[in-house]
């Protein structure tokens, strides 16, 4: 089998209209993506069953949209603006910039800490332990140097008369400082939750690994407020309501069928015909494969969402008017080839044969055991 390699991935991204290098015809801008067609809709979707999850269907969870530029003394106040910064060196042979206190973790496989250690602390361990750059294997490290992680800019019109501002580095400050705001606008009490969603940046120097550790993401989070006393008891308790609910629920969550077609066909061995493909989020990823040929005209799922976006539906058993509803019924073949005039069971055993006589497929049942409802024989 052929090695998937990162930037394999990265050009089928690309390729598929899911994930595009930043500035690119410009020649690009390290650790910057922007996100397709595809792309989009697929995050779109992640954001909105999220927030449909955490702050519509939770009863004490309010959302807020801060801003992204604060007051400066928001971060003095959390303790952004003196201690969130990265100790980092460079290996001078290979000219790679690492961070001190990964590269110790590593060499020690977890056993030691280094998240404590003052920068001297970090520069004697690496030289006593004779730690090599894990990039070229040679021994030659710069001093470590702090470097800082939030983007800095300016409010103000005239040179030498402005103020230092900062892009956030987090969202949660801005769930923070609107505490009261919300409390008293809701009319809220402890327990309750402040969520948003939004962009986030972070001066990251070394090479980031695709869309992971970039400058600029978005972040979805989400704030309990209780009694210091009860927090273990409300993690706990939210714990067993995430997982106790079922894919029956999970779905009930979107009832609105929505999805993007990607470009691509998958051609039908049977008759050599192109089906177009698509991503939507009424299939369950677990039930079954997570990959299904949808049959519009006899399922009513499949036909809401064929309707919506004005797919073509092809009856394939005789009965029902497809023209106001999917036919869900057993019927006689029509419109599928050498299946025509056989019943459904006969028709499937029959295409059976064909694909294994083809040489294209074999017969397979799977079994997989989950709720009652859901339960289903593959």
């Amino acid at each position: 089998m052929e090695k998937v390699t990162m930037d394999k991935i990265v050009n089928l991204c690309k390729g598929r209209g899911f994930i595009f290098q930043g500035s690119e015809i410009y020649g690009g801008m390290g650790n910057t993506w922007d996100y397709g067609p595809i792309g989009v809709e697929l995050k779109n979707n992640i954001k909105r069953a999220w927030w449909k999850r955490f702050v519509q269907c939770s009863p004490n969870t309010y959302g807020v949209d801060a801003a992204i530029l604060m007051n400066p003394r928001v971060w003095d106040a959390s303790g952004h603006t003196q201690n969130f910064s990265d100790p980092k060196m460079d290996c001078k042979s290979c000219k790679q910039r690492f961070r001190a206190d990964n590269i110790i973790e590593e060499h020690s496989k977890g056993a030691v800490s280094a998240e404590a250690m003052t920068n001297e602390e970090m520069e004697s361990y690496i030289a006593e332990h004779k730690i090599k750059c894990p990039h070229c294997g040679n021994f030659n490290w710069t001093p470590i140097r702090q470097f800082k992680l939030m983007f800095e800019t300016s409010r103000g019109t005239i040179d030498g008369e402005k103020d230092v501002i900062y892009l956030r580095p987090e969202t949660c400050q801005g769930e923070y400082v609107n505490f009261l705001n919300v409390q008293r606008s809701m009319r809220a009490k402890v327990p309750f939750a402040i969520a948003q969603i939004g962009k986030s940046f972070r001066n990251e120097i070394t090479p980031g690994n695709f869309i992971f550790r970039t400058i600029e993401f978005e972040q979805m989070e989400l704030q309990m407020f209780c009694k210091d006393e009860d927090a273990f008891n409300h993690y706990e308790d939210y714990k067993k309501q995430a997982a106790s609910k079922s894919d029956l629920e999970r779905t009930e969550l979107n009832k609105e069928k929505t999805g993007v077609f990607t470009g691509s066909y998958a051609i039908n061995p049977v008759n050599n015909q192109k089906i177009p493909i698509w991503i939507s989020d009424y299939v369950l990823a677990t039930y079954g494969t997570g990959c299904i040929m949808a049959v519009p005209a006899h399922d009513q799922r499949d036909y809401e969402f064929a309707t919506k976006y004005n797919i073509k539906i092809v009856p394939v058993l005789e009965g029902g008017d497809i023209s106001k509803q999917a036919y869900t019924e057993d019927g006689i073949h029509i419109n599928s080839e050498f299946l025509n005039g056989l019943n459904k069971q006969d028709a499937i055993d029959k295409i059976i044969e064909w694909l294994e006589d083809k040489k294209i497929g074999t017969k397979k049942v799977n079994y997989k055991l989950r709720e009652w409802i859901f339960a289903r024989q593959r």
